[in-house]
């Protein structure tokens, strides 16, 4: 399969594991497989979201890039 993210596939895919580590900590919290309350859940909804919003501006960021490389 063809990378589309060229040299920068590792930056989104940083981001990417970001965002499923929090999506698997509220599974986990939510689920009772670990200890956690309320506050906990809602902290991990917001790093989630902050590392969401990473993950888009990355893409934007990386999409801007590739464009100026291909024109070049």
């Amino acid at each position: 399969m063809q990378n589309p993210w060229g040299p920068y596939r590792s930056m989104i895919e940083e981001s990417v594991d970001s965002c499923a580590d929090y999506a698997k900590r509220l599974r986990r919290s939510v689920d009772g497989e670990i200890p956690s309350d309320r506050r906990y859940v809602q902290d991990k909804a917001y790093a989630l979201r902050e590392a969401a919003e990473l993950l888009i501006a990355r893409c934007c960021t990386v999409e801007r890039w590739l464009h100026e490389d291909a024109s070049e």
